[in-house]
């Protein structure tokens, strides 16, 4: 009887496209609209978009339902799909899907780019699935953009927050 109650919780899951799946929209629709308001107020050039799947390569991150690394390429691509329709955004991604780069790449990449926001995705998994919630992690004080980066990071985390994600 438990293994039927396990399969049937799961196909649940699956035909509501399950917390992640919300999640993941969530957060992309959030995403959108801040970065189309910031764009509505600076029309001067195009905004520049630096989106950052987490890990690659051999490191696959954290390991649940999903990979770490797949949940963060899917959404990558979604969002950058999303912004490229769009029409008004510059995308610079840190790595391709299945290149293998460290933070330190990645990150060198980027500050050749310029960009106006970047946005690094990652997921958090462990085997008894205590490791759950979201986390918005800003530029450090000191940084050029520190007070506009706090600020995003507090709005998106709202929003997460208000789809049911813990903080």
């Amino acid at each position: 009887k438990k293994k039927r109650t396990t399969e049937v919780r799961h196909k649940r899951r699956k035909r509501r496209g399950g917390l992640v799946g919300k999640l993941k929209k969530a957060v992309i629709l959030f995403i959108i609209g801040y970065v189309g308001f910031m764009v509505y107020y600076t029309f001067s050039k195009p905004y520049t978009i630096a989106l950052d799947p987490g890990h690659g390569g051999w490191d696959v991150g954290a390991e649940g339902m999903i990979q770490e690394v797949e949940l963060t390429e899917r959404t990558v691509a979604e969002l950058e799909d999303l912004l490229k329709e769009d029409g008004r955004f510059r995308i610079v991604l840190s790595r391709k899907v299945g290149e293998g780069m460290n933070i330190t790449e990645r990150n060198a990449k980027f500050q050749k780019k310029h960009p106006d926001l970047m946005l690094s995705i990652h997921g958090n998994a462990n085997d008894d699935r205590t490791a759950n919630g979201f986390e918005a992690y800003p530029s450090p004080p000191g940084y050029e953009n520190h007070e506009e980066s706090l600020t995003f990071a507090k709005l998106l985390a709202e929003e997460m927050q208000t789809v049911g994600a813990k903080l």
